[in-house]
């Protein structure tokens, strides 16, 4: 979350939108986190490896309906934009793009499997507790603080900031599905 990234971008997004909207992309960023480090923990490794492919070009193009909505949403006028916003669900976005996102589970399998390995040899099994407790702690403070930051940046600022945080995070959105769908066509 300190490099942004989709979720970065997401979080921030959401946040600027009310609070409620940006605990709701938490939490499904949590859970999709709690799914991802079980899987992980059962040891199905190989088959995040044998889906990439997969999850790259969903991951593209979940972005893209991310960057299309954020984009769309900064255009309309404050009485539509209200409405457009409520109908859909931050919950299921964060969670989404946690569950899919290329980056993380690469992340996950490679450096959260080395750590694991080490853990477990100092730590014994209470190692993948401290592994999995550690990412969604910090990601509930990091997450957490983005969207009060978000929410209230908009109060200090005026209503206009949560246009522009749509504007870039729709146009941070299309940058990292071009760069997937690069990676997709150099395999």
């Amino acid at each position: 979350f300190l490099v942004p990234g989709p979720l970065f971008f997401l979080s921030i997004n959401e946040g600027a939108l009310s609070l409620r909207r940006g605990f709701s992309v938490l939490a499904g960023i949590v859970l999709g986190e709690v799914i991802l480090l079980t899987v992980l923990f059962i040891g199905f490794i190989a088959v995040f490896r044998s889906f990439m492919f997969f999850l790259k070009l969903v991951g593209a193009l979940v972005l893209i309906s991310l960057a299309i909505s954020a984009l769309s949403g900064a255009a309309r006028q404050s009485s539509s934009k209200t409405a457009r916003w409520k109908a859909d669900n931050p919950m299921l976005k964060g969670f989404t793009l946690t569950f899919i996102n290329p980056p993380f589970i690469v992340w996950l399998v490679s450096v959260g499997s080395a750590v694991l390995e080490k853990g477990v040899e100092a730590l014994g099994e209470a190692a993948y507790g401290v592994f999995a407790s550690a990412m969604l702690i910090s990601t509930l403070l990091v997450t957490g603080l983005l969207v009060i930051l978000a929410y209230h940046s908009r109060e200090i600022l005026g209503p206009r900031v949560a246009s522009t945080l749509a504007i870039v995070s729709g146009l941070a959105f299309l940058v990292f599905a071009t760069l997937l769908i690069l990676e997709l066509l150099s395999l």
